[in-house]
């Protein structure tokens, strides 16, 4: 495995996700502030690689940048939709500490080069932490955010539909609420047509495993939330590889004291769409590479986005500390000799 610095500077750089153009450029955006909990000069900023993620660009600023760490984009996702236009998403809150139900999700359109020329868009969807859009076998496109019960306290997870192409947005959906556990940060993936499984965190900060929802018509329904093998997991990132398994960016969180220092490692899973539908934790399989450990005494690290290439290189985009003062974004070359013999 081999290890690269994408951004390492006086600002705060934190919560990255890559995505690939056609012509095989790497695109990374990330927020930069001043710190995890104070998003002061807080923009969203973009850097490219035409190099697999070797060198990377200088940034370039994609929203306007809050000097009070009021009206703030949170956490950003960059995509490939099916018809080769590149896409942002983001949430946007009041200020880092407004109930998450007040965030409200926006859209950057840009074309096949990932030049985003126009301003974002504000869509119908409310909550933080956006998923990448899914495109489904069925045509819709599904949207994941999400926010907190105000009634019962507890976080839920939900996802909104789109029938025209991702301009509105509608139809909100329950994917996972359960009165145990605080559910969130999905991913969705669809393991075959109109099968859509949701991998949550779940936020107790107990060390609790991830919890999935599976759904059978195409996310309109969910049964769950059932367990996974994968102890800790805060902010899955799930795909499928080249060769069909299933590969999951996750931080790892054990559980106990939370916030600075408390989060360490950034691991990679390898499972099977065939175990994603299993819904007892014994019966699943799930492989756990560690990807990265924050040396630092402040660490935090975890949020991540990855692509492969069609020769089976994975690159992965990750932050943390570490060896820094702030938080940095860091580039991961992971090739299957890495995890499996």
């Amino acid at each position: 495995m081999e290890k690269f610095t994408i951004a390492k500077d006086a600002m705060f750089n934190g919560w990255p996700d890559v995505a690939m153009t056609e012509s095989g450029e790497l695109l990374c955006v990330f927020t930069e502030c001043e710190s995890h909990t104070d998003r002061r000069n807080s923009s969203l900023v973009l850097v490219r690689s035409s190099d697999r993620g070797r060198t990377w660009s200088k940034k370039t600023k994609i929203s306007e940048t809050s000097l009070n760490g009021e009206n703030i984009f949170n956490n950003a996702r960059i995509l490939r939709m099916k018809d080769g236009r590149m896409r942002i998403l983001c949430d946007r809150l009041p200020t880092l500490w407004e109930e998450s139900s007040h965030a409200q999700v926006y859209m950057w359109e840009g074309g096949k080069d990932g030049v985003f020329e126009t301003p974002p868009k504000p869509l119908e969807v409310f909550g933080i932490v956006p998923d990448k859009i899914l495109e489904t076998a069925s045509g819709e496109m599904l949207l994941a955010a999400h926010h907190k019960d105000e009634k019962t306290g507890k976080l839920v997870q939900y996802v909104y539909f789109s029938k025209d192409g991702g301009t509105n947005w509608e139809n909100k959906k329950v994917v996972a609420a359960d009165p145990r556990y605080n559910l969130c940060e999905a991913t969705l993936l669809e393991v075959k047509p109109n099968v859509i499984v949701a991998i949550m965190r779940e936020n107790s900060m107990q060390g609790f495993d991830a919890m999935k929802a599976i759904s059978y018509d195409g996310g309109h329904t969910f049964e769950g939330p059932y367990p996974m093998p994968i102890p800790g997991c805060h902010r899955p990132v799930a795909g499928f590889l080249n060769d069909g398994s299933v590969m999951i960016s996750c931080r790892y969180h054990q559980g106990g004291v939370s916030g600075a220092g408390a989060y360490q490692n950034t691991f990679l899973v390898f499972t099977r769409a065939a175990d994603l539908l299993k819904k007892r934790r014994e019966e699943q399989e799930t492989r756990i590479f560690p990807l990265d450990y924050d040396r630092n005494a402040n660490a935090d690290i975890g949020y991540t986005g990855w692509v492969q290439w069609d020769d089976g290189e994975i690159y992965v985009v990750n932050y943390l500390v570490d060896d820094w003062n702030k938080g940095q974004i860091r580039g991961y070359s992971v090739k299957k000799s890495d995890f499996l013999l």
